[in-house]
C-alpha cells in the first residue's frame, strides 16, 4: 500500500500479469474503487508489433472518452519490450480529493509493478497523452560510462530474478545499487522528504548523480513542472530526478 494506506485487489497481480502475457497488449487501466487500486479496462493492439506510439494513441482515444476522472494508464512500450510506461493521469478538473489521493498512491503502485514499469509521468490534460510527455529523455549510450552500464545491466537482471521467482510482481528498491550517499545529498533528500506533504512545495525536484567515487551526489533547490522535466535531464551523464 502506498501512504494513503489503499492496497492492491486481491486480483490485481494476477489480472495485470494476465493482460501483459498477452499477444499484443496495448494498455491497461488501474483506477481506486472501494478504497482499492482495481484493474478497470484493458486493451490490446490488432497489429501483430506494436509500437509505443500506436499504444499511445489507443490509450489516448480512451481517455478522450473519460477525460474528467482520474485513472492509472499502463501503456505498453510496444513490440519485443515488457515494460510499460506509467502515466498517472489527474486532469485539472478533477475532484481535489482525487489528485491527492492518486498522486498519494502513485508510489504504491509502482512497488506493487516493479520492474515492468520503465518510464513514469504524471499527465494533467489530455495534450500529455503523447509521446512527446511519455516518452524517454535519455543519455546518449556512449556518455554512460563503463561502470554505469555495469550498475545498470545488474539491476536489470536483478529484476528478472526476482520478477520470475515470485509469485507476485516485485517492487525491486534502491538497495540493488550499492551507492553510497554523500553527507550534502542525505541533507538534500531528509529535506526534500520533509517537503513531501506540501500540495504545491517550491522547490519539487531533487537531481541525483554518481560520481567517480561511486558515492551519490544531488543537486537540489530545483523547480519543475511535469512538462519541463524532461530538460533537467543532462545530455553528459546518468542521472536520477
Amino acid at each position: 500500500p502506498g501512504s494513503t494506506g489503499i492496497s492492491g485487489a486481491a486480483d490485481l497481480h494476477q489480472r495485470f500479469s494476465a493482460f501483459r502475457q498477452q499477444a499484443s497488449p496495448a494498455f491497461c487501466v488501474i483506477v481506486i474503487k472501494d478504497e482499492q487500486l482495481q484493474l478497470d479496462h484493458t486493451q490490446t493492439s490488432d497489429l501483430q508489433e506494436p509500437s509505443l506510439e500506436d499504444n499511445v494513441q489507443l490509450g489516448y482515444h480512451y481517455i478522450a472518452e473519460h477525460v474528467s476522472e482520474a485513472m492509472y494508464v499502463l501503456i505498453h512500450m510496444g513490440k519485443s519490450s515488457d515494460s510499460f510506461v506509467l502515466a498517472t493521469y489527474v486532469p485539472d478538473n478533477c475532484p481535489a480529493r482525487d489528485k491527492l489521493t492518486y498522486s498519494a498512491t502513485a508510489q504504491g503502485l509502482r512497488s506493487m509493478i516493479g520492474s515492468f514499469i520503465s518510464i513514469s509521468r504524471q499527465c494533467h490534460s489530455l495534450d500529455h497523452i503523447s509521446m512527446d510527455h511519455l516518452s524517454f529523455s535519455t543519455v546518449r549510450e556512449d556518455a554512460l560510462t563503463e561502470r554505469e552500464r555495469q550498475l545498470r545491466d545488474e539491476s536489470k537482471a536483478s529484476a528478472e530474478i526476482i520478477s520470475s521467482s515470485s509469485s507476485e510482481l516485485s517492487f525491486l528498491s534502491s538497495s540493488a545499487l550499492p551507492f553510497a550517499l554523500s553527507p550534502e545529498t542525505e541533507s538534500a533528500l531528509s529535506e526534500f522528504r520533509s517537503r513531501l506533504d506540501v500540495l504545491e512545495p517550491v522547490h519539487n525536484v531533487v537531481k541525483l548523480w554518481v560520481d567517480q567515487a561511486e558515492t551519490l551526489q544531488s543537486e537540489s533547490n530545483l523547480s519543475a513542472s511535469p512538462e519541463e522535466l524532461p530538460s533537467l535531464f543532462p545530455t553528459d551523464r546518468a542521472c536520477f530526478l
